[in-house]
């Protein structure tokens, strides 16, 4: 989820259509892979409301707060928690699988070069004592405008150390049962690929397409994940005003 609103304040940012201070949108789409489900494919409802100024970004994403906001490089200080909101509770796969909010600060980087190339960085630790672990990624992307769509490509790959994967994928001795083996996780690094489509429909308002995919082999052995992958498409609208 945490990817699909990175995307989304990308998109966001766009100047030809965000010529405003709040931004507000939903989407809806498929997920395969990742945590154990009870079908092979979810829906999923997204929904996205965020207040930016020059310096500041306010949101369901978290907050941000815009060192440098220049026209090819950013960098950004970041805040947000999870509130606790790991696991489906509907599913009683995961019953006695509480875990405690998090509260995350981290840098977010990004450079443009001429000809559409960029590269980016994320570097995040946890604060509170849900689990202390830290996360960093890294990738190269080419975006591109065509007369009448923005498409966007980018790959990487992202760093999550023992405690955060023991806190998202770890089993404990207590809670393990039948079909749920205790299970003690790793550092681990993570490839992912996204592409992000943006159709503009007005100055104010587009459709955005998200494609997302996630490698989970080094931690594809935890009991909780059902595919050693994650993958998600999204489609919404978002409106700036």
């Amino acid at each position: 989820m945490k990817n699909i609103y990175a995307i989304i304040l990308l998109c966001a940012a766009t100047p030809s259509y965000a010529e405003g201070n709040f931004t507000v949108g939903g989407f809806v789409g498929i997920e395969d892979g990742g945590y154990v489900s009870d079908d092979n494919t979810t829906a999923s409802i997204v929904p996205y409301f965020a207040y930016d100024t020059e310096h500041f970004h306010i949101g369901i994403d978290g907050l941000g707060y815009h060192v440098l906001n220049g026209d090819n490089a950013s960098l950004s200080l970041t805040a947000a928690s999870n509130l606790g909101l790991v696991f489906d509770e509907d599913n009683d796969f995961f019953d006695g699988m509480e875990r405690e909010a998090d509260l995350t600060i981290g840098l977010e980087g990004t450079y443009a070069f001429d000809g559409g190339l960029f590269i980016a960085a994320t570097a995040d630790k946890d604060i509170s004592d849900a689990h202390g672990g830290m996360t960093a990624s890294a990738a190269i992307g080419y975006e591109t405008d065509l007369s009448f769509v923005g498409i966007t490509v980018s790959g990487g790959a992202k760093y999550t150390s023992e405690q955060h994967n023991q806190y998202y994928y770890g089993v404990s001795p207590t809670e393990a049962r039948s079909g749920r083996q205790a299970f003690e996780t790793k550092d681990a690094v993570l490839p992912f690929a996204s592409i992000e489509m943006v159709f503009p429909v007005s100055d104010n308002g587009a459709i955005v397409g998200l494609l997302d995919y996630t490698d989970l082999s080094d931690i594809g052995d935890s009991p909780l994940l059902e595919a050693d992958y994650e993958a998600s498409a999204h489609i919404g609208f978002i409106y700036s005003f």
